[in-house]
């Protein structure tokens, strides 16, 4: 099933927060839930730092969010934890970008790289969701 949070709203709003002009304030504040509320796993510090429902795409997606997470698998979680977390607590963080699409597989699939364009470091990660086959 695919999940109900993964739509462009969602992608473009943490894009936006983590574009080369805002990578260094994001970071600041990623640090700053870290230290209040402990170490960061994946999707935990998400409504915090989104906390605005439109920036999701809506009330359902921003509600699920919790739920949606735990859908995918542990070792996935783990890798987009570790460089997330290694990133934004670094002294010189990256831009990321988030690309979320359907999966032909009926699994998750995860694939993050480094790149650069126009002459500034990414690190991009695409999250391959399954895809619901048509009934």
């Amino acid at each position: 099933m695919a999940p109900i949070l993964y739509g462009d709203k969602f992608a473009k709003s943490m894009n936006k927060l983590c574009k080369p002009a805002n990578i260094k304030k994001t970071a600041e504040k990623f640090k700053a839930l870290e230290k209040a509320e402990g170490p960061y796993s994946f999707g935990k510090f998400a409504k915090s730092i989104l906390p605005k429902q439109a920036d999701w795409g809506g009330n359902g997606p921003f509600k699920a969010w919790d739920n949606e997470v735990k859908g995918i698998p542990l070792a996935l979680r783990n890798q987009l934890t570790e460089v997330i977390r290694t990133n934004l607590n670094s002294r010189r963080p990256l831009a990321m970008v988030l690309s979320v699409g359907d999966n032909v597989e009926p699994k998750h699939a995860l694939s993050i790289k480094r790149f650069s364009y126009r002459g500034t470091r990414y690190i991009g990660m695409l999250m391959l969701c399954p895809l619901e086959p048509p009934r």
